[in-house]
């Protein structure tokens, strides 16, 4: 017996819950219009503390697939909630990145992809080819929605990824040119990205129905000509078959990557009645199998990874605990000053009690 509901029983990073319910950190995103005024990228906490973001909510009817958007004094942006065509979602990867986060940034010296994301949203319509009534006009990325500085608040934006990725219909992966695009799909997070984009969402039509919508609307725009691609099936690698600039991050991906493995196992099993049939959206019957089994085949080989290295740190604590310990030296009572060894020998005998070159 299958169901309509998504998985709600994963736990993701710092054992946050990955449930369907609301977003551990709130989700934000940049209109295009005040985007166009910004010369270089900025993290999320400057762009906060600018009021340049706006608060997504769902919609106040309770209509699923549609959105409230909040400005920084709390009125409504735009005049009336947003269906989720208008949304974009950007995957990256950094162009200078840094263990430190204050020296690591997205984008090169010349702002290549600050220029190239205004130049999809000045193209939207014919980019994105989303419903007219409602184009692609807020985006979210990383460094702007996500917290760049606090390790925990970014913890809690990372668990809700999913909520994030419910709410964007338009995906694009950005890259310089084709090599790049192969440096792109190497690094962790952005396959995650990938793989979080396409994954069913619940999608309320006209006549009032949820039905699940697999999201179909993904690119790959190359920043050094301005051109595009669409992002295929087989272009997706599992991001545990990709590098982590921070190792531990691996970690935190792997929950995810469970999670959206049942979710498209779920949506394979679901009827046409059950499915958002328009434009737009991915048919059960399109979501390949090999895809599924190989993400699968990464989680296991992980796990299997995982498993061997605590047996042998049990193995290694063993060994130490079975280790001889050397005697504590007693006190010796004073002596005489005549009967004292001469000092080369006193200091020979001292390197001995310390020393492990084998050479005292």
């Amino acid at each position: 017996m299958h169901s309509n509901s998504p998985a709600q029983d994963f736990q993701g990073a710092g054992g946050h819950s990955l449930s369907y319910g609301s977003a551990l950190y709130p989700m934000y995103v940049i209109h295009h219009t005040v985007l166009e005024t910004l010369d270089t990228l900025i993290p999320h906490e400057e762009a906060l503390r600018r009021g340049l973001l706006l608060l997504v909510k769902p919609s106040p009817r309770g209509t699923v697939g549609w959105y409230y958007l909040e400005d920084a004094s709390g009125n409504q942006h735009g005049g009336r909630t947003k269906c989720t065509d208008s949304f974009v979602g950007a995957s990256h990867r950094w162009l200078r990145p840094n263990l430190k986060a204050e020296l690591s940034h997205p984008d090169d010296e010349n702002n290549t992809k600050l220029r190239s994301l205004k130049h999809l949203f000045r193209n939207n319509r014919t980019i994105f080819q989303t419903n007219n009534s409602f184009p692609a006009e807020y985006l979210w990325i990383d460094y702007l929605c996500v917290p760049q500085f606090d390790r925990e608040s970014q913890t809690k934006a990372i668990a809700s990824i999913p909520n994030y990725f419910r709410v964007i219909y338009n995906f694009v992966s950005l890259a310089l040119d084709e090599a790049d695009f192969e440096l792109y799909m190497n690094r962790g997070w952005c396959g995650i990205e990938c793989v979080a984009h396409r994954s069913p969402a619940p999608y309320q039509d006209g006549s009032r129905n949820v039905q699940t919508l697999l999201p179909n609307n993904q690119i790959v725009f190359y920043m050094n000509d301005c051109t595009q691609r669409r992002l295929d099936w087989n272009m997706i690698r599992s991001p545990l078959q990709a590098s982590f600039t921070i190792e531990a991050d691996r970690g935190l991906v792997t929950p995810l990557l469970e999670y959206y493995i049942q979710e498209l196992r779920r949506y394979r099993t679901l009827s046409y009645a059950e499915v958002w049939t328009g434009e737009g959206s991915f048919p059960p019957r399109d979501v390949p199998e090999d895809y599924i089994q190989m993400l699968e085949q990464s989680v296991a080989e992980y796990r299997d990874q995982q498993a061997q290295e605590r047996q042998r740190q049990k193995q290694l604590e063993m060994l130490q605990s079975m280790q001889p310990k050397e005697p504590e030296q007693s006190e010796q009572p004073n002596q005489p000053e005549h009967s004292q060894q001469p000092k080369a020998v006193e200091g020979s005998e001292r390197r001995k009690g310390w020393c492990r070159c084998f050479c005292c």
